[in-house]
């Protein structure tokens, strides 16, 4: 039962992308908690939501605009960390095991493949909605909240790593 897993390889028959490349990486908890803060971070609703709810309930304390501007720094401050002890305590769940495993990633001209022992998946490019560059990671969203991490340590170099997030650009914005 403790046999390695290799996910089975795509036919990469035309790619920008140099012949027989492939990603291959294991999502480890850090990687998800990362994602899942930046993502949430990088919210503008979510960003409003606890700016105002700060303001909201620093300007209930007193008349001194200083003070008033402190508080609101301070509990904006803490709802982002109660939101980030949430999510850490979110994802200890047991279920993330098909998320925290060995993932495979390859880039062809139709799709973006990703393959998992648990799971394989092609998804076409007009259905992948962005690429973005954080720092640690590059995600790849194929929904408005879905997307596949792949974390730095998966490349070889930077080269390698802003290679793979151009050449994904270009193939979402040739689909569109």
């Amino acid at each position: 039962m403790s046999a390695r897993f290799t996910p089975p390889a795509v036919p990469v028959a035309e790619t920008s992308f140099r012949d027989g490349m492939r990603l291959e990486y294991r999502l480890t908890y850090a990687d998800m908690l990362l994602f899942a803060a930046a993502h949430q971070f990088f919210s503008p609703l979510l960003q409003l939501m606890f700016l105002g709810l700060a303001a909201l309930i620093a300007g209930s304390g007193g008349d001194n605009a200083t003070s008033t501007a402190f508080a609101a720094c301070g509990w904006y401050a803490g709802l982002w960390l109660a939101q980030f002890a949430l999510i850490a305590a979110f994802l200890v769940s047991r279920k993330n095991r098909t998320h925290l495993t060995t993932h495979a990633i390859e880039v062809s001209d139709r799709s973006l493949y990703e393959a998992t022992r648990y799971n394989e998946s092609h998804f076409f490019w007009p259905g992948v909605i962005k690429a973005v560059s954080r720092p640690g990671f590059v995600a790849v969203y194929v929904a408005q909240h879905t997307a596949h991490v792949i974390p730095d340590r998966a490349f070889a170099s930077p080269e390698q790593r802003s290679e793979f997030l151009a050449v994904v650009r270009r193939k979402i914005a040739g689909a569109a």
